[in-house]
């Protein structure tokens, strides 16, 4: 067991390594050109964090190996289509996404 925590240890680092980071994200955020665009991406890749860590505790559950996937691959498109939008000019507004960052 404690091996197996020792195993995953890196997901909670990498976490607070990203975290740290944080002010400089909202820096950047804040200095855009278009900063609601920007807030929307980061609400969009923080809320596929959270499913894909949800995923990961569900994998002990056998489904959550289908739904990390899933949600891998919902992020992609989803990117994709966002900057096909912005390169158009176009807002878009990423669905299933937890807003955070007002």
């Amino acid at each position: 067991e404690l091996a197996r925590a020792k195993d995953r240890a890196h997901i909670l680092e990498g976490l607070k390594k990203a975290l740290s980071h944080l002010d400089a994200i909202i820096k950047t955020i804040k200095a855009s050109k278009s900063p609601t665009e920007a807030k929307e991406a980061l609400n969009f890749q923080i809320s596929m964090t959270i499913y894909a860590a949800v995923s990961a505790i569900l994998i002990f559950v056998v489904i959550g190996f289908v739904l990390l996937g899933v949600i891998c691959l919902v992020s992609v498109i989803l990117t994709i289509l966002a900057a096909v939008k912005a390169s158009n000019g176009e807002r878009y507004t990423y669905p299933l996404t937890i807003r955070l960052i007002k």
